[in-house]
């Protein structure tokens, strides 16, 4: 564990991406510099019924009640997830889930250069493929032939509309989170910039949270802290 200096920590995280966007890495680098816990960690995924805000809104918050630790939800949802209306079961009146859930947890969105994101969410794909059970997903050759597919089969699980193209179901995640940054303040951060200027990311992170971290501590590569998921809907 950092330097982490003395502050009582309850709140929870969201880290929210794209699949193959260094996701895990933004969650062991929370769990191992800011305080929130890992393992286990929220798996929360797209189903019908949470397609809902009032039922996104209360899945987070039984997620909430039920671990009083400082949990991370991971999630690749789009932003729509969020930003529909739900109602504020305190005031009774009618609010994003994104402003809702904001008293419990703090929003992380991880985002990483098309071209690689691609590269590993196809090689992500055509693993689930050939193995012996496989989930249904397409099969490219690359990231490039993804980038040009039509988006079908578990890939959908995490959005609420169809795209095009691989490419612009990425294009729209990001943009979408992004905007949530400036309209809810989300905390944003660029895979590129965490593994190859940790220490100053780390840093800046560290002054958006109003958590003072001494000595930033890179997960290693061979292990991964995150580990042990209970899943909200389908994975």
């Amino acid at each position: 564990m950092s330097l982490i200096l003395p502050r009582q920590f309850k709140r929870k995280a969201i880290v929210a991406s794209f699949p193959r966007s260094g996701t895990h890495f933004l969650m062991n680098t929370l769990e191992r510099n800011f305080g929130y816990q890992a393992v286990p960690f929220v798996d929360f995924g797209g189903i019908e019924e949470q397609y809902y805000g009032t039922n996104v809104a209360h899945y987070c918050e039984v997620i909430s009640i039920n671990h009083d630790a400082p949990v991370i939800i991971k999630t690749h949802c789009e932003v729509d997830f969020f930003t529909q209306l739900a109602t504020n079961q305190i005031t009774n009146e009618k609010e994003t889930v994104l402003s809702i859930i904001k008293r419990w947890y703090d929003i992380f969105y991880i985002y990483r250069d098309m071209e690689p994101t691609m590269e590993s969410y196809a090689k992500h794909m055509r693993a689930n493929v050939e193995q012996k059970n496989p989930r249904s997903n397409p099969y490219p050759k690359d990231g490039k032939e993804l980038s040009k597919m039509e988006p079908w089969g578990s890939p959908m699980f995490h959005q609420m509309k169809q795209y095009p193209t691989f490419e612009d179901k990425w294009k729209g995640h990001v943009k979408g989170w992004k905007q949530a940054e400036k309209d809810y303040g989300v905390i944003v951060v660029k895979y590129e910039d965490l593994n190859e200027r940790f220490d100053e990311t780390v840093q800046v992170l560290a002054k958006k949270l109003r958590i003072p971290v001494l000595v930033p501590e890179r997960p290693p590569k061979d292990k991964n802290v995150v580990i042990g998921a209970s899943f909200v809907g389908n994975k």
